[in-house]
């Protein structure tokens, strides 16, 4: 009898999903951080840090993320601190980490400080509610939260770890599950684990929410939903990310920041790992039966896409006029990045159904001027141009 695999002994395809989501966009905020002039120092919370490596050889979030230092460091060099914290409740696996790491990686302190800890995630949020909001201008810090159910998820505590401006959060849900038990939660014969689930939703979303009545749902909805709560009515930019581990179960990542640039840098690692989409991780078998279409509907899918965005941006535009830094927040907020964006513009103004305007001067703008960035966006109290449709 062949033995089933389990996630525990060898690095599955979901899990591996998730680790490359991590790297890749832990990649992309390390390189800015290492280059922002205000920035001295970022430290990086691995929460529930497992065992770091599998029995196949996989390398799970703290091998990558010493991995990952490193490489930004030798890129960008700097004198910049880069403090590594790897907590998790069970010693032996925090033992195996330090052990994996001093044995392949022995000039790591050339590069980063490693602190090793084993505490229980309440404790460790209890401690960081304290010692984050103290952290200065100079300081980031990134939380990767991917626990082991979402017990520990606790909404005040998440407000608390976020609210010094300066700390993004990635959390990883396991997606399948609580959309499945969502109702039942809610029933009278729930049991205990259903009854921590119906914590987690009661935190998150009112009565009279979607989530909380007996209306369809699917889990892409879900998703949705979760990510919007997580935004904590908008205070904060979020992004998520689906792993589909197989028919019927999926998991997903939610990218939680203060700023947009950490949210462009979430949508542009999905994009970078979903090209057709940039939404998700599908099985490879499936990836592989779409491969073999791919070509054939590429081209079919990117107007797709385009159509979509076009209408999106249209609605938005005929409400009223928009300045390119609310254009750049709104495009983001709905999964696409500038250069999708900036094609439907020159589509629109090609079409001569858009005039944009430059604020400064009330000149018309040179076409193809949209300043639809981070640089010219981050500044809300003076965009560069308003967008409006023609008359």
């Amino acid at each position: 009898m062949v033995k089933k695999q389990s996630s525990k002994d060898i690095m599955l395809a979901h899990s591996a999903a998730k680790i490359e989501y991590y790297q890749k966009y832990l990649s992309r905020y390390l390189s800015i951080m290492s280059v922002a002039r205000s920035i001295e120092e970022v430290n990086i919370f691995d929460v529930f840090c497992g065992r770091g490596i599998y029995a196949d050889g996989g390398l799970g979030s703290p091998i990558r993320t010493v991995q990952t230092v490193k490489e930004v460091r030798e890129n960008h060099p700097s004198d910049k601190r880069f403090n590594l914290y790897f907590n998790d409740a069970e010693i032996s696996f925090v033992k195996q980490v330090k052990k994996y790491i001093n044995e392949h990686y022995p000039d790591n302190k050339d590069f980063c400080n490693i602190m090793y800890l084993c505490a229980p995630a309440e404790t460790l949020f209890d401690k960081l509610c304290g010692f984050l909001p103290k952290t200065g201008f100079g300081t980031k810090n990134f939380l990767f939260v991917d626990p082991y159910g979402y017990k520990d998820i606790n909404k005040q505590t998440f407000q608390q770890l976020m609210r010094n401006q300066n700390t993004e959060m990635l959390l990883f849900l396991p997606i399948s599950f609580m959309h499945r038990f969502t109702h039942y939660a809610f029933n009278e014969d729930a049991n205990n684990g259903a009854l921590r689930l119906r914590a987690f939703i009661e935190q998150f979303f009112p009565t009279d929410h979607k989530i909380r009545r007996e209306e369809p749902m699917d889990v892409k909805e879900y998703i949705d939903a979760l990510s919007e709560a997580l935004s904590f009515n908008g205070k904060y930019y979020t992004s998520s990310y689906f792993i589909e581990r197989d028919s019927r179960n999926y998991f997903a990542l939610f990218s939680i920041c203060n700023n947009l640039l950490g949210l462009e840098k979430a949508v542009e690692t999905k994009w970078s790992l979903d090209e057709e989409d940039g939404q998700g991780f599908h099985l490879p078998e499936k990836t592989m039966q779409m491969n073999l279409f791919a070509e054939m509907f590429k081209e079919e899918n990117q107007k797709e896409h385009f159509e979509e965005l076009k209408n999106m941006l249209f609605s938005f535009l005929t409400e009223r006029g928009r300045t390119n830094d609310e254009i750049y927040r709104f495009i983001l907020r709905k999964g696409y990045l500038p250069k999708h964006v900036n094609a439907i513009l020159r589509h629109l103004q090609d079409q001569k159904i858009i005039k944009v305007t430059l604020l400064d001067s009330g000149n018309e703008a040179r076409k193809g001027s949209f300043y639809i960035n981070y640089d010219a966006s981050k500044d809300i109290k003076h965009p560069k141009v308003l967008i409006e449709l023609k008359k």
